[in-house]
């Protein structure tokens, strides 16, 4: 960029001259400049098409890091539906036991949701060897329904976060 002062050339990113001290302003945007975008790393602008930066070098073409593993998510994920189909199932069996009672409504819903427990104890047994990611993440949704829904959550959660894990199997 030029001063508008004295003339002499100042780097893009000044907003005073170097020399003479005046106030920089920056050039109008050419139509030429509509298609840059600017470096990641040192903020200058460069053509969209550009696979490195001109002036720092950056390589735009350069694969990204490799993000870390969620296996322990995974892991706990199931360990968490295992523990909500239990804690469901306990639950239900303290309930029934207690009070012999029952409609047939109730014990319906009471069949439901000892299927869903037992369903989210097959999810966790299946995160846990890897073995099917629907299945799995069927299973850790099927834990929520049941009694121990706060151990479900946080395992449909870690679950569906860890759908990469599955594909490293195959």
């Amino acid at each position: 960029m030029k001063c508008n002062r004295c003339g002499r050339e100042t780097p893009d990113d000044m907003p005073f001259c170097g020399h003479c001290g005046g106030r920089l302003t920056p050039p109008a945007v050419t139509q030429d400049a509509v298609h840059n975008r600017h470096c990641v790393a040192c903020g200058r602008a460069m053509a969209w098409d550009a696979k490195a930066c001109q002036y720092c070098g950056h390589d735009y073409g350069a694969k990204p890091p490799e993000t870390k593993s969620n296996a322990d998510e995974l892991l706990i994920g199931g360990i968490l539906a295992i523990l909500a189909g239990i804690v469901s199932m306990l639950l239900l069996t303290v309930i029934i036991i207690d009070d012999a009672d029952f409609s047939n409504a109730q014990l319906v819903l009471f069949s439901m949701v000892y299927a869903f427990a037992v369903l989210g104890v097959v999810g966790g047994l299946s995160s846990l060897s890897r073995f099917s990611f629907p299945l799995s993440v069927f299973g850790a949704a099927c834990s929520v329904v049941g009694l121990g829904f706060f151990f479900g959550i946080p395992a449909l959660i870690l679950t569906a976060r860890a759908s990469d894990e599955f594909a490293k199997r195959e």
